[in-house]
């Protein structure tokens, strides 16, 4: 499947131990948009470094599986 005449990036959710995520996301969700930035077309590394450097707010917009 193809969106707007780029591949889509899938990025799936990774959740680990004692994170504030524990219980709300699942290994099988996908990350579609950080901040309201889709992450379509984006490299792997190109997403971990938007994580990273949201600081200590970050608002991720997810698909659950």
């Amino acid at each position: 499947m193809e969106f707007g005449g780029c591949r889509p990036t899938i990025i799936y959710v990774q959740v680990f131990s004692g994170s504030p995520a524990v219980g709300q996301l699942t290994r099988d969700d996908l990350i579609l948009a950080i901040n309201d930035e889709s992450v379509d077309g984006l490299f792997h590394a190109e997403v971990l470094e938007k994580i990273k450097s949201a600081g200590n707010s970050i608002v991720l917009t997810i698909e659950t599986r």
